[in-house]
């Protein structure tokens, strides 16, 4: 019952999550896989341990503190965002520097330091990667097809369409 009660506190809050972390995206250029993973840590921790306590506030340190995770863990570029770049993501919130840092660590602590979460992300693109759907399996005659005119492989079409599926029901609470 607690659990219920939690997801569904955590569902009003979802999409002003997204919002908020495509909002960072934007302001540190970001791949789309930092979202993923972001959401996925959020989706699977901050959803189950959610209670009427949790203010905007709090709510948006353990999203700075997810998000970090998520770059220190899966970014390739060297690059680390200053901790001062995310004190004044809404307004009339000042996150402090300090609580942001301690946040990091508290949400490193909640997914038990294992940085080899996958998120749907992840699976999307190494099935993707390894093959759904083969050459082999594709008849020659049928491989090219046409969508508003122009040509395209039929593979690539399957593979952009998933994306575009992941990318829908991202959204939406289920």
């Amino acid at each position: 019952e607690k659990i219920v009660q939690s997801i569904n506190l955590y569902s009003k809050h979802r999409k002003n999550i997204i919002l908020t972390i495509q909002k960072m995206m934007k302001m540190l250029d970001y791949s789309d896989l930092i979202f993923y993973q972001c959401l996925f840590y959020i989706d699977t921790y901050l959803s189950h341990n959610m209670s009427e306590e949790f203010s905007e506030k709090k709510i948006l340190y353990y999203l700075v503190g997810y998000f970090l995770c998520s770059v220190k863990s899966k970014e390739t570029d060297i690059y680390e965002p200053s901790l001062d770049s995310f004190c004044c993501l809404k307004k009339k919130i000042y996150l402090s520097v300090d609580k942001i840092a301690y946040y990091e660590v508290l949400c490193l602590q909640s997914i038990k330091y294992n940085i080899f979460s996958y998120s749907a992300y992840d699976w999307m693109t190494e099935l993707i990667t390894i093959g759904v759907v083969f050459d082999c399996e594709i008849n020659k005659s049928n491989s090219i097809i046409l969508i508003n005119g122009h040509r395209h492989s039929i593979i690539n079409t399957i593979n952009k369409c998933a994306m575009k599926m992941l990318l829908n029901i991202t959204v939406k609470n289920i």
